[in-house]
């Protein structure tokens, strides 16, 4: 499926429909090509994968977090530094 405009539109329909006001409370990067963002309310946590595979890009929610290295990639510290407590 193409990444154009519609679908990212209603992308942005799901994650405000979803989680709308979370903060950002941890960022991981278990690989090159993919984050999770843990986001926060009040009443729930919700896991949102961001995927930038040339095969399968994605953005969802998930359950199952990738394992994670042990020293995390300098681009994951950076948003973790700028990021995190942030409110969507």
């Amino acid at each position: 499926m193409a990444l154009d405009g519609a679908f990212l539109r209603h992308i942005k329909t799901e994650i405000e429909h979803t989680a709308l006001g979370a903060r950002v409370d941890k960022i991981y990067q278990p690989n090159r090509e993919e984050m999770v963002l843990i986001l926060r309310t009040r009443s729930e946590i919700f896991k949102l994968l961001i995927s930038a595979r040339a095969n399968s890009a994605r953005i969802q929610f998930t359950e199952a977090v990738p394992e994670n290295p042990k020293q995390p990639p300098m681009l994951c510290m950076l948003l973790r530094k700028k990021l995190t407590g942030a409110r969507l």
